[in-house]
């Protein structure tokens, strides 16, 4: 009889694990609930976009040295305190900040171990200032 081959295990197979339990944490599934009521709901989606849009234009205003008026400044806070003001933009912007600290999380990791070819130690990311929240090395 013949023992059957040893299933290899690949880096796909782990990147996918990986996947899955990104997938399962609590925060992940709140952020994506939040993220899906914000879809839902036109009026959420137009008064962030509104928000973005304007800080996009004071941003670009701002980079070519233009001067920054009083209306302008108006514009992007009265456009903010209407995100502020619904309940769904906020949630979406939160989840969006959530999910943005996962992605840096493992990217940051990744990168760390490809640069010192190991798993790097709780020391070596502390040396990098890597002590925000959500980086992963608390």
């Amino acid at each position: 009889m013949v023992a059957p081959l040893a299933e290899t295990v690949t880096l796909e197979d782990k990147a996918l694990e990986l996947c899955r339990f990104v997938l399962d944490q609590p925060e992940f599934q709140t952020s994506w609930s939040r993220i899906e009521a914000f879809l839902a709901d036109p009026s959420a989606q137009s008064v962030y976009r509104e928000w973005q849009e304007a800080s996009r234009e004071l941003a670009m205003r701002e980079r070519e040295g233009l001067p920054l008026t009083d209306h302008d400044l108006i514009a992007v806070e009265t456009r903010k305190d209407a995100v502020l003001g619904n309940d769904v933009a906020v949630g979406f912007a939160e989840s969006e900040e959530t999910l943005n600290e996962i992605f840096g999380t493992v990217t940051r990791l990744l990168q760390k171990t490809l640069q010192l070819g190991r798993v790097p130690t709780r020391e070596d990311l502390s040396a990098d200032g890597c002590c925000g929240g959500g980086c992963g090395c608390h």
